[in-house]
């Protein structure tokens, strides 16, 4: 999965952990892709709300380009991003209650607030996708395509917590989905491409139902 947000003008992930990729396993009964799949389902439609660090690093022409963003969700689906660090720093952007965007720049530009479409092309990528299905209801449906799309395999693995490491593979590319057990959600999402890394997302400090104001979705 990939997430680069047009309008802001960057990729949202931090540097790969490359330890992670050689994990110690364990010797416990290792579940199927479709029982995370589930897992994770149950958890997502158990949250009212939540808040992270959501963290994008991207290979662009051989340069890693790294972003670091405070984000939120809450039900039915309100979401906003601000960028901490990075090229577009102070940007940010909020889906309203009433279906519009809500978005502007860091800097200067910040001065001025536009309003947008979730269809609008500047929040969009190539794909189809973009900030509106940054959510982790929109994460697991990539996840199940993904799935769908190659060969899968699922490992249990011990880094002072248990997660679970979904890996697919496809001719040309590599995608690793790094599960924490006791969250049951995503914690990273790494891309290959040609035997070599792409992009990772990543979700920091992940805190739930905490109670998130209505207020905190308008700008």
């Amino acid at each position: 999965m990939r997430m680069f947000f047009v309008f802001l003008l960057g990729a949202l992930m931090t540097i790969p952990s490359f330890f992670s990729l050689n994990p110690v396993a364990t010797a416990e009964t290792t579940p199927t892709p479709q029982d995370l799949v589930q897992m994770m389902q149950r958890r997502i439609d158990t949250l009212r709300d939540y808040q992270c660090q959501l963290n994008v690093t991207s290979l662009k022409k051989g340069n890693t380009v790294v972003e670091t963003n405070n984000y939120f969700f809450k039900k039915p689906k309100l979401i906003r991003l601000e960028v901490t660090s990075g090229k577009d720093k102070g940007a940010q952007c909020v889906l309203q209650k009433n279906g519009k965007v809500r978005a502007k720049a860091g800097g200067v530009l910040g001065l001025f607030t536009i309003t947008m479409e979730p269809t609008d092309k500047r929040l969009l990528n190539d794909d189809g996708s973009g900030f509106t299905t940054t959510d982790f209801a929109s994460v697991l449906k990539d996840i199940r395509q993904t799935l769908n799309s190659g060969t899968v395999t699922v490992s249990v693995v011990e880094q002072g917590r248990k997660l679970y490491h979904l890996n697919v593979e496809r001719p040309g590319k590599r995608d690793l989905i790094v599960i924490d057990a006791g969250q049951q959600l995503p914690v990273e999402w790494f891309n290959f491409r040609g035997g070599r890394f792409d992009s990772k997302t990543e979700w920091k400090n992940l805190r739930v139902d905490v109670g998130l104001a209505d207020k905190l979705f308008e700008l």
